[in-house]
């Protein structure tokens, strides 16, 4: 069985909870998210 990454989910609120990014198709800097990018294989 592989590790879980992650999800999307339906968020109303206008801010993300730590350890969140929401998800709009912007780019977000591998220096920034070394941990995500860790995970993801990147």
């Amino acid at each position: 069985m592989e590790a879980f990454i992650g999800t999307i989910l339906l968020w109303a609120g206008t801010y993300a909870p730590e350890g969140w990014e929401f998800c709009w198709g912007q780019e977000l800097k591998i220096s920034e998210n070394q941990a995500l990018f860790a995970v993801i294989g990147m």
